[in-house]
């Protein structure tokens, strides 16, 4: 079975025995959405420098996002619960709504443009109720625009660092918990992304904002396609009495790095990999106690 027929149907990440056999071509074929997505965000990033379009500019980051996005959704198997074309018009809202925003409403757009994506990102994460919901309903809905809401503003504190930070923490815990590859890929679009933001003159918070909700998307979306929130019926395998499993810790992975970051009296260049690191070491951590 080729790399490319495993990735379409969901097989492992890394093909170690096509690589070991030479056939390198299959890490391009796992990695070439969020590669082509970076690339669209680079070439798109300057050609609205050498044009002087800022719209296009802005709007860089979060296209290329959107395409690696459309293109795994083209290409891997779909989640059982939750696919992955779900995200594509939570991409697609961020890539319109910020650039406008910091057309016409350069100070107040960032807060405005983040309600409106947190309010829509869980409305349409939730199942897109068209009705008002029972109490009962609404609770987890609110808590799902809150946390996008609480994480968003969490991680445009400091600039894009803490993007890519919290992306590659992500992926790096759903790797080393073995959730389905989609999740992984999904992740390291934003991840990609948030370099490019770094080469821009100014990464200003509606450069930054719809790329951080696609990734705050991708984790919320994790949880509901692979974890506790999948299964509400209580006890599955793999994981304990409360129905919890590692993908579910292992969504935890990018805050936890984050939070580290500050608390290490050490350079943010040392201290990054180690919180990352340690944060995914946890994740691998509860992999092996819920497996035991």
């Amino acid at each position: 079975m080729t790399g490319a027929h495993r990735l379409r149907h969901g097989g492992d990440m890394f093909a170690l025995h096509d690589i070991q056999n030479g056939h390198f071509a299959a890490l391009w074929q796992y990695f070439q959405a969020p590669l082509l997505g970076g690339l669209l965000a680079l070439v798109l990033l300057l050609l609205g420098r050498w044009w002087r379009w800022p719209l296009l500019g802005t709007a860089a980051p979060a296209l290329g996002v959107l395409l690696a996005w459309f293109l795994l959704s083209r290409t891997m198997a779909p989640a059982p619960t939750l696919p992955a074309w779900r995200l594509l018009p939570i991409a697609l809202a961020g890539a319109l709504l910020c650039p406008l925003a910091a057309r016409w409403l350069p100070r107040q757009g960032a807060l405005i443009c983040l309600v409106l994506l947190a309010a829509g990102g869980g409305w349409w994460l939730a199942g897109a109720p068209r009705h008002w919901p029972t109490w009962v309903a609404l609770v987890p809905l609110l808590c799902l625009v809150l946390a996008l809401f609480l994480g968003a503003r969490l991680l445009l504190r400091d600039g894009p660092r803490w993007l890519i930070l919290a992306a590659l923490s992500l992926s790096g815990a759903l790797w080393v918990v073995q959730a389905p590859p989609i999740w992984l890929l999904l992740a390291l679009a934003p991840a990609l992304a948030g370099l490019v933001i770094m080469l821009a003159p100014v990464a200003g918070a509606l450069l930054l904002l719809p790329v951080v909700m696609d990734l705050l998307a991708v984790a919320a979306a994790t949880m509901l396609a692979a974890g506790r929130l999948a299964r509400p019926g209580g006890n599955v395998p793999g994981g304990n009495m409360f129905g919890i499993n590692a993908v579910d810790l292992a969504v935890m992975a990018p805050f936890l790095a984050v939070l580290l970051v500050p608390r290490m009296r050490v350079r943010w260049a040392i201290a990054a990999p180690l919180a990352g690191g340690g944060a995914i070491l946890l994740a691998w951590g509860a992999r092996m106690w819920f497996s035991s």
